[in-house]
């Protein structure tokens, strides 16, 4: 039974769960939603990454084939794997994003269903379906351009093999 807290007013329970209470369950969907998008953001970022080493790769490969130092060939290989790891993250982080707004629309307070989208965003995380905070952060390393530095980024190295007598061994 919901009693009034002390001194009158609303019970315990019903400002807890009334979204326009400071720190009731609309904080905690604001705090989840805010959570949501910062994971689409690492996402988008690991994903923008692999794009540019991917292009870097393929170019490399074209003029290389797989003699070049790293080989293309391997490196887009891992980069589709980790491009389709995106697609997948960000699928399922869009799914968590729609079920959170058409729990938002509904009417009536929609706690349970939050807890039940918490749950599942949880298990996301476990799943191995996100990027690990080890694989955003390489995508973001090996994704700069770091000139000339050796032996620098995967991005560099590749862009380096299209200089004239990179890829000597390939005989182009």
């Amino acid at each position: 039974m919901s009693r009034p807290s002390s001194g009158g007013g609303s019970s315990y329970i019903d400002q807890a769960t009334d979204p326009n209470q400071p720190g009731g369950s609309g904080s905690l969907q604001a705090n989840f939603i805010a959570t949501i998008k910062r994971q689409k953001k690492f996402v988008t970022d690991f994903q923008a990454g692999w794009q540019k080493i991917q292009g870097a790769a393929e170019t490399a490969l074209a003029r290389c084939g797989t003699n070049g130092n790293p080989n293309p060939q391997k490196i887009l290989d891992r980069a589709a794997l980790m491009l389709i790891k995106a697609t997948d993250a960000l699928a399922a982080l869009e799914e968590i994003e729609a079920e959170i707004a058409a729990a938002s629309d509904a009417p009536g307070v929609q706690t349970e269903k939050f807890y039940e989208l918490a749950q599942q965003y949880q298990a996301l995380v476990s799943s191995g379906t996100l990027p690990s905070a080890d694989e955003i952060s390489e995508a973001k390393i090996e994704s700069q351009d770091t000139g000339d530095v050796e032996p620098g980024s995967l991005y560099s190295q590749l862009t380096r093999l299209n200089s004239p007598g990179a890829c000597a061994a390939s005989g182009t």
